[in-house]
């Protein structure tokens, strides 16, 4: 019999091991697993594929090609892109690449854009955009000669929402 005043402390560290069972459950379900999605570095859902890996594409001197992109959410644009000349890649909302169009400027990284990066023998990049329409711009900048890239990714997704707790 135990005296009175006193108590088992058995169910309390039990009770104790069992809170802690549960909250380490939700974080690996909410936090820690999402890291770990097979699209990329966080929780994004709506994978898209913007060029397939390996698509090959030659542009001629001052030239361009473009895609549009769009997300009805916050989104991450991430690529790897391999150039045998080098080359600008662009992210534009319609105005700026509207800008972009009926400019006479030479080829510059100055250009109105939301993102740039100037694309050597090789490149990774990524970039958070807002929601909307976006045009991806891919410039060979050198005047007198054609450049071919390789992509190996360029995709986009679609930031997802969770509520954890409401």
């Amino acid at each position: 019999m135990q005296p009175i005043g006193k108590r088992n402390k058995k169910p309390d560290i039990i009770i104790a091991i069992v809170i802690i069972a549960v909250v380490v459950i939700v974080l690996m379900q909410f936090v820690v697993l999402p890291l770990f999605h097979s699209g990329g570095t966080a929780s994004y859902s709506d994978t898209g594929k913007i060029l397939s890996a390996g698509c090959k594409i030659t542009l001629a001197g001052s030239n361009y090609t473009f895609i549009k992109y769009t997300s009805t959410s916050s989104s991450i644009i991430n690529g790897s892109i391999a150039s045998t000349n080098g080359l600008y890649f662009y992210i534009m909302d319609p105005s700026q690449y509207s800008t972009y169009v009926n400019s006479s400027a030479s080829s510059s990284l100055d250009r109105p854009s939301y993102y740039n990066i100037s694309i050597g023998s090789s490149s990774s990049f990524s970039t958070h955009i807002p929601p909307g329409t976006w045009d991806i711009v891919l410039e060979n900048p050198h005047l007198n000669s054609s450049t071919t890239f390789t992509v190996h990714k360029l995709t986009g997704y679609t930031l997802g929402t969770q509520t954890i707790c409401s």
